[in-house]
């Protein structure tokens, strides 16, 4: 089983995979990653690795590499906004 997040900070984002091998205790933190908001804070550690070359992104800046999760940890879990400031719309004057 395979779990897919993309990590952002001031610097950018970062694809994290958690996988059921790497992680004793799979199910919870698949529950946790599954239950992320845009703005929710997060401990992650883990190993930086590069992507198999069929998948990397050039668009992306860390597209050529990825963060294998051992541990994820939510610090403070944010309540999704009334509106998304991630997403470009035009203005409308009345």
């Amino acid at each position: 089983t395979l779990v897919f997040v993309h990590l952002r900070d001031a610097y950018g984002s970062l694809q994290l995979l958690a996988e059921h091998s790497r992680m004793p205790q799979f199910a919870e933190h698949k529950r946790v990653l599954e239950q992320l908001n845009p703005d929710t804070l997060v401990d992650v550690s883990g190993t930086i690795v590069r992507r198999p070359e069929n998948m990397t992104n050039d668009a992306e800046k860390t597209g050529q590499i990825e963060l294998l999760v051992d541990r994820i940890k939510v610090l403070n879990h944010a309540e999704p906004l009334p509106f998304s400031p991630y997403i470009k719309s035009k203005l409308v004057s009345c």
